[in-house]
């Protein structure tokens, strides 16, 4: 750590000054949350693109999206035998989500 705030400090002391003005900004960037797994979370690591509202597509992307959220949704209600860690594993081959998240 040290030697990233002095590669920092470089320009214009801007290590210091982030690290003392932003610390819990910094301390994301560099420390894992282990933040907990829930629909919503799971949910926000996929971005869906939907064809225009009025693309013969359209219903069917919707009806795709319902179905595959449902199996996560009861996954986290605990209504299925597996964890939401176990379907973020299989589904995104990691077994957390990184500190910086997907991309």
């Amino acid at each position: 750590m040290k030697q990233i705030v002095d590669g920092m400090n470089a320009v214009g002391e801007f290590g210091d000054k982030v690290i003392k003005d932003y610390p819990l900004t910094v301390m994301g960037l560099f420390v894992n949350k282990h933040q907990a797994f829930d629909f919503e979370s799971f949910r926000d690591l996929f971005v869906i693109n939907y064809s225009d509202p009025h693309a013969n597509n359209r219903k069917l992307e919707a009806d795709s999206v319902y179905c595959f959220n449902i199996f996560p949704r009861d996954t986290a209600d605990g209504d299925t035998c597996i964890t939401m860690k176990d379907l973020v594993k299989f589904w995104t081959g990691a077994d957390e989500i990184p500190p910086l998240g997907f991309h």
